[in-house]
Order: structure tokens, then sequence, then C-alpha cells
């Protein structure tokens, strides 16, 4: 079967052309052929398809074998150029092969033009393969360094018998470092790394190179040009191994991790405290019912005590004690019920400008006269909606902390500002509000902290000052605040260099307006009669005991089952319904909507420890929730009872 060629004749003899048919159908070869004898011509030709093999005749009037092969050239083809001739001498044909022409056959030795072309396009052939080759490998760099920019990720290249390392631009760049500025070898590389982190670095490589591993990759932090620290993945391979398996060469790529690290950093942290704020939760919740207890029999015994006819002077005065230490244990469930986030909150639009502003006073009394203190407002804040009281609890826990902070004297400055930021914004993805923002930023040029003591300092009763000087619980306070506010609190701190907390509250635009503040009002009893719901027996017992006290008629259930069944016998009729939030199998909520089925204008109010998820279903389920936080005085009682009976009847008269 005779070999397909396409063969293009420069030639002004119609007669040689047929000559040279006659060798190559003799070769063996099926003949497809275009004769052509000016540019014109070979022009329109090598545009109308593809020649395997170009024969040109050296010398014709009008348009020689030179011509041809320079306007082959500038079409850039690469075709086998053939020149066939009779009457040039050595030095001609020497000239052409430089010109590019690939052979030359004399016309009285047409024997050697099959053999020719044969070996020209075996060469033709060779030369296409190696372009393909060599395109397949720029196109394969190309795409290479395109994924690299994608990825930004740093390469880096090792010749282990030398000990050179090549590192790519975005590898220094990524350290801070401009490219050339790290010296090309390992051990600069391994300067780098944390002292921590070299041994573990050593031996992943180590147990790659010994065949261990089929690649190495390793998490470890490097120092950046500027001093700190940087979480880096390098992933790396021997790429060229001796005859003993030894590694000669190996290459790889460093990721950042940084930005990964802290997110995983911040959700270790937001767990870890959900949990503690769980436990803070409840133990504040049983302690508070504990409280209830005491206060509301110390209340009562002093009272008492002072109304006497012979008041015991000693007597009054230990129990004031009591009261005294059961205010202060009330006050440290409320800061655990801040942090577990599972107090009441009172939420009004207020301005942080004014609570700073009218705070200041009270602010340069708490730092003392060693501390300078700077207020720094920018004009056009928002509002935010909020408790205002938790605000400038918040407010007094940061400036406490920032005081003791600076033992010796310094400044401490409360900057408030408005800041906007975007879904794609770094704070945000720490989990700072979205949109327009109050910004609280609380500095000192105090002491400092380390990175060990930022990660730890919103953990409750974790404290670094001295034993009996802090609870642990200022910091935890304003944490629970701040996340139950929907806000976002960032630290940064140095050792010795001072600390900034910024608090982040989202603003609203409903402009802030004064709230008309309750009247005191005198604590009066009453005869109506109250169903009291309690499961804890002490605080029961207490509670009907105040109400009696006050005058009232109490029917006492121990869960909501009992009560629920007190109020289906009818015996007596209640005018008010006093249950707890959180029982056992029927809770508050639950049976305060069982009864207003029967009674729609019956008062309930809802009394609790501590608030949880029941106060939710408070707020979902009841259009006006009455709510007295635990613990309280016997006369907080009597007065939210005396007013809700009041309301009632004014409504149903």
């Amino acid at each position: 079967m005779k070999t397909p060629l396409r063969v293009l004749f420069v030639e002004d003899s119609e007669d040689d052309v047929h000559l040279l048919l006659r060798e190559l159908r003799q070769g063996n070869y099926e003949v497809t052929w275009s004769r052509v004898e000016t540019p014109e011509d070979m022009r329109a030709e090598l545009a109308r398809q593809d020649w395997d093999v170009i024969v040109s005749d050296y010398a014709m009037p009008r348009f020689d074998g030179r011509a041809a092969l320079n306007l082959l050239k500038q079409k850039e083809l690469d075709i086998p150029f053939i020149i066939i001739s009779g009457t040039v001498g050595e030095d001609t044909v020497v000239e052409v092969m430089k010109s590019g022409a690939h052979d030359y056959v004399m016309k009285d030795n047409l024997t050697r033009l099959v053999p020719a072309i044969k070996r020209e396009l075996k060469e033709a052939e060779t030369r296409k393969m190696a372009r393909q080759a060599e395109e397949a490998r720029r196109i394969s760099e190309q795409r290479l360094q395109l994924a690299l920019v994608g990825a930004n990720d740093g390469i880096w290249d090792w010749n282990i018998r030398t000990g050179e390392v090549y590192y790519s631009p975005r590898w220094a760049e990524m350290l801070g470092f401009e490219a050339g500025e790290i010296e090309p070898r390992k051990e600069a590389w391994m300067r780098l790394i944390h002292p921590k982190d070299r041994e573990a670095v050593q031996n992943a490589i180590d147990a790659h190179f010994s065949g261990l591993t089929p690649v190495f990759e390793v998490e470890y932090r490097l120092r950046t040009k500027a001093g700190q620290w940087k979480w880096i993945l390098t992933r790396g391979k021997a790429v060229e191994r001796d005859a003993n398996g030894s590694a000669l060469r190996a290459a790889g790529t460093n990721v950042d991790l940084t930005e990964r690290k802290m997110l995983e950093e911040q959700l270790r942290h937001a767990q870890k405290m959900e949990s503690i704020g769980l436990l803070a939760g409840g133990i504040a919740h049983d302690f508070n019912n504990l409280l209830t207890v005491i206060l509301g029999h110390v209340s009562m015994e002093l009272g008492m005590a002072r109304t006497a006819a012979e008041p015991n002077a000693s007597l009054i005065d230990s129990l004031e004690q009591i009261g005294f230490a059961a205010e202060r244990a009330a006050a440290l469930t409320r800061q655990l019920l801040a942090f577990s986030k599972r107090q009441v909150l009172k939420l009004e639009i207020i301005e942080p400008a004014k609570i700073l502003t009218n705070f200041e006073p009270m602010l340069r009394r708490l730092i003392g006269e060693h501390i300078r203190l700077k207020l720094e407002i920018e004009p056009g804040l928002g509002s935010i909606r909020a408790d205002a009281a938790l605000v400038e609890q918040i407010i007094m826990n940061l400036v406490v902390n920032a005081r003791d902070a600076m033992p010796e004297g310094g400044v401490l400055t409360l900057h408030l500002a408005c800041v906007t930021i975007g879904e794609t914004d770094r704070l945000r993805q720490y989990g700072a509000p979205c949109g327009s923002n109050v910004v609280l930023s609380v500095s000192d040029t105090g002491v400092g902290m380390d990175e060990e003591t930022r990660r730890r300092i919103f953990e409750p009763f974790f404290t670094t000052k001295p034993t009996g000087k802090g609870t642990g619980l200022g910091l935890a306070t304003v944490y629970g605040i701040v996340k139950q506010l929907d806000g976002y609190i960032d630290v940064e701190s140095e050792k010795g260099k001072g600390t900034t907390m910024r608090v982040f509250f989202p603003t609203v635009e409903t402009p802030a307006h004064a709230e008309e503040k309750e009247k005191g009002e005198q604590v009066m009893g009453g005869d109506e009669t109250i169903l009291l719901c309690e499961d804890e027996e002490i605080v029961r017992r207490v509670n009907e005991l105040i109400l009696k006290r006050g005058g009232y008629t109490v029917l006492v259930a121990a869960d909501g089952t009992e009560a629920l069944k007190i109020a289906k016998q009818g015996k007596k009729k209640f005018d008010l319904l006093i249950t707890d939030l959180v029982m056992p199998d029927i809770s508050g909520p639950q049976l305060a909507k069982t009864m207003l089925k029967n009674r729609p204008a019956l008062p309930v109010l809802f009394m609790s420890g501590y608030t949880a998820d029941a106060v939710n279903e408070l707020n979902t389920t009841f259009d006006e929730v009455e709510f007295l936080n635990k613990p309280f005085r016997p006369n907080e009682l009597l007065t939210r009872v005396r007013k809700l009976l009041d309301k009632s009847k004014t409504v149903q008269d």
C-alpha cells in the first residue's frame, strides 16, 4: 500500500515535475501535488492546504528557490524544503542550506530524492512532537503558575546534596520579606521556625526521607520579618532519590494557616465559654433560690427586731450583716447570670454617648488621681437597643480592669465611634455584627498581657490578681452581657505595651427617648387570695410566710399539676397566680397559659433564679410579662403583688 504524500512543486518546467513525480511514485508514494512558479501562486497554495514537503527548483526566470525559501520562512511554517538543481556549485549549496533549506538534490542524481524526503519527513515529525511537547510544557507551567497564584501558596525547591533552597517570591512575601532577603539555605528556613516546633518539623521530614510516609505534611509557626508568628502548613515530597533510596531533592508548598487557626481558636473558645456558661447558669439558679430564703427570713426578722419594744442592737447588727452578705452573694450570682447570658434584660433604645458622659464623674472617682482619664466621643453616633444598667456595668468592669493594669499610673482612654462592618471583613468572620456599630474602646497604658492570658481573660474565676483582690468575674460578666446584647468584644494587647478592648453594639434607627423612672411606692398588703406555685419547698415556705404577713390568703402548690388541681376544684377563687418559671413536668409559662384559657384576666407573676429558654417562651406566649428576679426581699415581692392586683382591679372596673 502506497504512502500518501502532499508535495508542492516550485518549478517552471512541467516536464521536470513529471520526472520528479515518477521518482516519488517509484518510491511507493501516492502523490497529491500542485505546481507554482510565482510568489502569488505559492502563497495561495500554502493557504489552501497543508503540504508535507516543498520541492523547489533553484533557478527560475521569475521566482527562484531562494525567494521561495524566504516566503516560507515569512509564513513561519515548518515544512521540509528541498532544492532541486543541476547548475549550482558547492558554495551555493552551503549558503542555501544555511538559509534554511533542509536538503539539496542534483537533477542528475534524482535517486537521492526519495531517501531525502523520507529523512526530512521523519525529522519534521520529530520537530513537530518537540514543539507539541514544549507547548504542553508551557501550558502546564502556565496552569501551575495560575494555580499557585490563585492558591496564594509559596513554593520551595530544596537541593539536599548542596543544602541550597529556592524560595519563591510568594514564600518570602508571606512572611513580610522581599524576594532574595532570605538566604537560599535550609538553615535560614529552620532559623525562622518557632523553637517549640522545630523538632516536629524535622521529624516529619526525616520520616518521609526514610520512606515511612509518602509525603511530609506539618503545621508549625514561622517568624515574620516584623517578629510575629504565622501558622504555616508545609507539604513536600522527595522528587529525586539515588539508587539507595536516599533523597537528593525535595520540593513543596507553604500555605498560610494563620487566619484558619484564629477562626478555630475562636470556635473552641466560644464552645468552651458556652459550656462554662451552662454550668454557671445552673449554679446561679440554685444559689438564687437559697438567697431568696435567706433574704426573706433576714428581712422579716430584721423588721421585727427594729420594731421590738426593746430593740436588741447586737441582733439587729448581726441580721444586717447577714443581709449585706446575702446581697453581695446576689451580686455575684447576677454576674454569673450575665456571663451565662441567662438574665432578664430590660431592653430600651439608649444613646451610649449620654451614658458615658453621665458616668464620667463616677469613673474619675473610681480610677483615682494617679490615672488620667480621657473621653473621646465622635459626633453623630447612633443609638443602640440595650439594657442601660448592663451597659454601665460593661463600662465599669472594663474601667476597673484597666485601672488595675496601671498600679503606677497611666492614661485611660474611653473612645466612642461608629464603625461599619461588611460581610467580608475580618471581624465579621470572628462574630462582629454586620452593618453599623457603635464601638466602645477602652485603652490603657498598663502592663498588658501575653497571648496565653489574652486567650483566657473571659473565663469565669480566671484572674491574674493576687488572692483576695478579684473574683475573676469582671471580664466574664462583660463577655456574657455583650453576647446577650448580640454584640462582639475584641481584645488587643501586648506584654508591657497596654491593652485595648473594643465592644461592638449594633445600632438601631429609632432615636433614643428618655424613659420615666418608676416612682417608689409604699409597701402595702391586702386581703386577696393568691395561688403560689413553687417546686423548691424552702422557697415556697418563705414566700408563703411573706405573703401571709402581708395579709393575703395563700394557696400553695408544689408543682404545676397540683396548681391545676387547686384551680379545677375551685373551692376558693384566687386573685393572682405567682409561679416559678422553671419547674419539672409543667413549667410556669405552661401553667399560666392553661389557666388563662379559662380566666383571661387573671394576673400572673413569674419568678425565677435564672431565665434561659423559658424567658423566650414568656416573650412569645404572653403580651405582657411580669417577672421578678430571685433573690428578692419581702418588700419587693409585696410591692409587685400589690401593683398587679391594683392594675387588675382597674382593668375589671
